[in-house]
């Protein structure tokens, strides 16, 4: 007689207390960094990787072409990665 399959239990989705406080100490960090960067800096990571607009609307409202807006993508990481840089040095 054959066995019958067994069904994997679902795991639980839901984060762990560890990870979601976690997570919100991460986000807190990030949107602190943020608000240390220039308007400009913030105000086109938060359409790319926050909102993640279309990148020919995002070139549109800043009146750029599409390989400019790489550049300006770039340096915003750039700097970025340098405040994040900076506070965990300072940490």
């Amino acid at each position: 007689m054959p066995m019958p399959e067994t069904v994997p239990e679902r795991a639980d989705e839901a984060p762990s207390p560890e990870s979601a406080m976690a997570m919100s100490q991460r986000k807190s960090q990030v949107l602190k960094i943020l608000e240390a960067l220039p308007a400009k800096d913030r105000d086109l990571l938060r359409l790319v990787f926050l909102e993640e607009r279309d990148k020919d609307e995002i070139c549109t409202a800043l009146h750029v072409d599409r390989e400019y807006l790489r550049v300006l993508v770039h340096r915003a990481k750039s700097r970025f990665r340098a405040e994040m840089a900076l506070r965990a040095g300072a940490a």
